[in-house]
């Protein structure tokens, strides 16, 4: 809008120059000089007012429209390059994914401001400090409700009490000692869903939330490690009866692999064989140079094998 103010100032300047061009009854190059003078400021003028029709959207952004601080409702302009009356104010909001850290806004120890860590309070009333982050972006069909109602410094006003309360709410539901040890992604699941139902009808989308750190009063530490300790224990517990599962399955596999093979012998031994292999053993040690060898038959089919030596 002030460009063109500006480009419409500069053509009424240039339409003043060309009549006392007219009237001017000095020498000719004087007037020609003025003449010149209204062209240049004609042209600049027509320049301001053709760039005061165009507007720019940033890239990962959407434009509003608003005309004389009346917010357009109308859809909203995608990124890049846009022909709009010279009246029409387009106002850029963020529509990328953004990092609301409470961190930065911890003015004091009472917290002013309402930002930094979180004091809460659990279901067992135990004292706990959590800090937090959400990560947000903007639904673009709902940016000019948010630029109307909220600003354009939406997250400070909507998150700085939202996140708080919805802290202070999902820990109500845990124990303190949970909370900070086995409990603590349910607890930040609680939170996202509560902060969700708070703030996600006002345009604003949380995609997670991160709680990133949990410090619990001197009280509650003592507790808090003796449960980790319990814990340990139990995986260890868990481990080695997992590990005495193991074995005993290996021990079944190699039985049964037993039990298969001595089946498998009973199955295939027969009396021929028997015989066989016995006579075959018997000539082994008669022609053994170590040895005198006298064998009488264990029934008639074994024929008596007799070797004398020195």
């Amino acid at each position: 809008m002030f460009v063109f103010i500006v480009s419409i100032v500069v053509v009424i300047v240039g339409i003043i120059v060309v009549s006392v061009a007219m009237t001017f009854e000095g020498e000719k190059d004087q007037r020609d000089g003025m003449f010149g003078g209204s062209v240049l400021l004609f042209l600049l003028g027509f320049v301001l007012m053709g760039i005061s029709f165009v507007s720019t959207v940033d890239t990962g952004s959407v434009g509003v429209r608003v005309i004389f601080n009346d917010v357009q409702h109308g859809p909203v302009l995608p990124q890049g390059w846009h022909v709009q009356p010279p009246w029409v104010n387009v106002v850029g909001m963020n529509v990328r994914t953004q990092k609301f850290d409470m961190t930065p806004y911890a003015l004091s120890e009472e917290g002013n401001q309402g930002g930094g860590p979180v004091r809460v309070l659990s279901r067992d009333a135990g004292q706990l400090t959590i800090d937090a982050s959400v990560n947000y972006r903007l639904d673009p069909t709902l940016a000019s409700k948010v630029y109307e109602t909220l600003g354009p410094s939406y997250a400070e006003v909507v998150f700085l009490p939202s996140v708080r309360s919805a802290l202070r709410d999902a820990a109500a539901n845990f124990i303190a000692v949970n909370a900070a040890t086995t409990q603590r992604q349910d607890l930040a699941a609680e939170f996202q869903d509560l902060l969700v139902e708070r703030i996600g009808h006002r345009g604003i989308i949380v995609e997670r939330v991160s709680v990133r750190s949990i410090d619990p009063s001197d009280r509650l530490k003592g507790a808090i490690d003796e449960k980790l300790a319990t814990q340990q224990e139990v995986e260890r517990a868990q481990f080695r009866k997992e590990q005495a599962e193991k074995d005993a399955e290996i021990r079944r596999v190699e039985a049964a692999g037993i039990r298969d093979a001595q089946e498998i012998i009973q199955v295939t031994l027969s009396d021929e064989y028997l015989k066989w292999h016995y006579q075959q053993v018997l000539k082994e040690l008669v022609g053994s140079p170590n040895n005198t060898v006298l064998v009488l038959p264990k029934d008639e089919s074994v024929s008596t094998l007799i070797n004398v030596s020195k």
